[in-house]
């Protein structure tokens, strides 16, 4: 515990932990829980055929709305291996999605919060195999 104590010290000054409360520093380092969704959905960029009107990105995001909490915070662990917002807020994470070959299961590159998505327009079919890819994602623990 001493080193971790040091280590942290010497990235943040114990002068200036005193004007945050506990709660506000742990959000500094691990990012909080404040979900705005829709906010998440308006920040969306769009690669490649795809804009936010194609109809592959709307029955996309009809399912992603159709999740509950814990398959929304699953969603973000896949697309950005953490389920935690950063301090900034939904406002700083912004989803990329670019199109891939249709027979595909969607891929996240997490560096980037790049989702390459097939072009699905059935809700059944996007929503299984969305939930493929969320019930394997592990996120860098050890498994």
């Amino acid at each position: 515990m001493r080193s971790f104590a040091e280590g942290f010290g010497s990235v943040m000054h114990s002068k200036i932990m005193n004007f945050f409360q506990p709660q506000e520093l742990m959000e500094m380092v691990v990012g909080n829980e404040n979900y705005d969704w829709n906010l998440f959905r308006k920040n969306a960029e769009y690669k490649g055929v795809y804009h936010a009107r194609h109809e592959a990105i709307l029955c996309f995001w009809e399912v992603f709305f159709e999740f509950n909490i814990v398959e929304r915070k699953k969603f973000l662990q896949f697309l950005m291996g953490t389920t935690r917002i950063p301090i900034q807020g939904m406002s700083a994470v912004q989803i990329r999605i670019q199109p891939c070959d249709e027979k595909a299961l969607p891929v996240a590159h997490t560096c980037f919060n790049l989702l390459d998505l097939p072009n699905i327009t059935d809700r059944q079919e996007m929503r299984r195999r969305l939930l493929i890819c969320l019930d394997q994602c592990h996120g860098f623990n050890l498994v």
